[in-house]
């Protein structure tokens, strides 16, 4: 009942559940709101489907994902990537919203997601005025828009990496640009490691049989995804 300066109570409007104290310079912004203006402009222009939202209980947090159309890199190698915004409306963190390879159905999934989305997409803060703060997210959805109408040439990329054979050495020359290994005594070993652990990814990880993978570019490139987001 104590009444403090410069601060003040995020509430539910039905119940009067308390979500946290924020200061007088938070603007409450609602699920609703945050989706649509994050990920309205992709699926107005018809480049995203809406999949999911959803309430991850103890968190606060609503979540919706939009699955842009699937490609196929090789025949039998789907590609499914995610445009997703995760929104807090308890004031203890910001929206983000990006792409992601995670689909959220949990609190785990959730913190995967909102980190790739921190790391690689876009955050908004939610402070000062709430109709600049909108502004902010319509902005930011219009970048995720245009980045998601440029993925049919990704996808071309890969098709292209795909059709180009990569030799044991084309690998390791990979490696060492990807991990940046110096041409010292120390970079080679730690090259020769990394080689050996990442062509037995190649070989046998994870698609590597699918027809048209092994022995690619697009293999090796896999191989070496795996190992970076997965093994490391």
């Amino acid at each position: 009942g104590r009444t403090v300066d410069g601060h003040r109570i995020s509430r539910r409007r039905d119940t009067g559940e308390a979500f946290g104290v924020v200061s007088d310079r938070y603007a409450p912004i609602s699920p609703a709101d945050a989706f649509g203006a994050l990920l309205g402009p992709a699926v107005a222009a018809g480049v995203a489907r809406p999949t999911r939202a959803g309430h991850i209980v103890g968190r606060s947090f609503a979540q919706c994902s939009l699955a842009l159309s699937d490609a196929e890199v090789v025949p039998g190698d789907t590609v499914r990537p995610l445009l997703s915004a995760v929104h807090s409306y308890d004031a203890k963190s910001a929206t983000r919203g990006g792409f992601t390879a995670t689909r959220i159905v949990c609190r785990n999934t959730l913190l995967h997601a909102w980190k790739d989305l921190g790391d690689a997409g876009l955050t908004i803060r939610k402070r000062g005025d709430a109709d600049a703060v909108r502004a902010r997210m319509h902005e930011a959805g219009r970048v995720l828009n245009t980045i998601a109408d440029v993925y049919a040439t990704t996808v071309a990329s890969w098709r292209f990496m795909a059709g180009r054979n990569a030799s044991d050495q084309d690998l390791r020359d990979l490696i060492a640009r990807c991990f940046q290994l110096a041409g010292d005594k120390a970079g080679k070993a730690k090259l020769d490691k990394l080689h050996a652990e990442i062509k037995r990814t190649r070989e046998g990880g994870r698609g590597s049989q699918i027809r048209g993978v092994q022995g690619s570019t697009w293999g090796a490139y896999n191989a070496i995804s795996e190992y970076w987001e997965h093994e490391q």
